[in-house]
């Protein structure tokens, strides 16, 4: 299966308050931005782990820091950070999608939880080349992001997920 729901009582609206309270929150419209939920020792660049853009990228590579290495916190967001410690996640971030606007199709190391915050009809998960539209209704899912993947927002609406690697044995 390349995407899994798990069924959840999750609360949205309090996860987009906390996000609100971020300052680099505001920041996050510029076409494919992120912002990562944690970060690695020492180091508390909300950006850090961000690899949206080549300049990203490259900061990324250069620091010699590898996915499995952002596991502290970045801020205080209670509920977001009981969420993901709960479930075992590791490089969370928040994934922004402008209107009209796709990720580049790749392949990951490992599987990610998904959690819809805001979307619409017209967003899409391309899996395998299957097509996918994962809702925002307080669930998460699990996708096999080690499959080729892309995500494609064809709307004039955003799409925002916070998106985290979990290891193989999570499902």
């Amino acid at each position: 299966m390349d995407i899994v729901e798990k069924p959840s009582n999750i609360d949205l609206d309090k996860i987009l308050e906390e996000l609100r309270s971020l300052p680099v929150y505001h920041d996050r419209y510029d076409h494919n931005a992120q912002i990562c939920l944690q970060g690695v020792k020492g180091n508390d660049d909300p950006h850090l782990g961000c690899t949206a853009t080549h300049i990203q990228h490259m900061k990324f590579k250069i620091s010699g820091h590898q996915t499995r290495d952002f596991t502290i916190p970045l801020f205080d967001i209670p509920y977001i950070n009981k969420f993901m410690s709960d479930h075992n996640m590791y490089y969370t971030r928040v994934m922004h999608l402008s209107p009209k606007r796709c990720y580049g199709h790749h392949q990951d190391t490992k599987k990610r939880i998904h959690i819809p915050l805001v979307t619409n009809e017209d967003a899409w998960l391309i899996v395998n080349k299957q097509v996918h539209h994962i809702p925002a209704n307080g669930n998460y899912y699990i996708v096999d992001t080690t499959q080729m993947h892309t995500a494609i927002n064809t709307s004039s609406l955003e799409r925002l997920h916070i998106v985290g690697n979990i290891n193989d044995t999570e499902n």
